[in-house]
């Protein structure tokens, strides 16, 4: 399998898992129970495009040239941070976690 198969399988995969916990948690608020959040280095992204293509969740977004990260419906998985080949997206606690 090609690595970058194996990579869309893996993200399919994954985003299934995430859907499914939620879905089981009953909580689709990311914002209260997400505990890290992707954060991008605007001046190290080349608006390659990865972080786009892998995020599960859909909330990473081309606006016009720049890429944005709509931070509602984030859960916070990382895989944006894991196929940043650049490594421009960090994970960082996110502020509006609540215990």
């Amino acid at each position: 399998m090609a690595a970058d198969t194996q990579k869309e399988v893996q993200a399919m995969l994954y985003q299934e898992l995430i859907l499914a916990l939620r879905d089981r948690a009953g909580d689709s608020d990311s914002e209260r129970w997400r505990v890290v959040r992707p954060v991008m280095d605007k001046g190290r992204c080349t608006d390659c495009g990865a972080c786009i293509e892998f995020c599960p969740m859909a909330t990473i977004f081309a606006d016009g040239a720049v890429i944005r990260i709509r931070y509602e419906g984030c859960i916070g998985c990382g895989i944006c941070a894991v196929n940043c080949r650049i490594h421009a997206i960090t994970m960082e606690p996110s502020p509006d976690w609540h215990n």
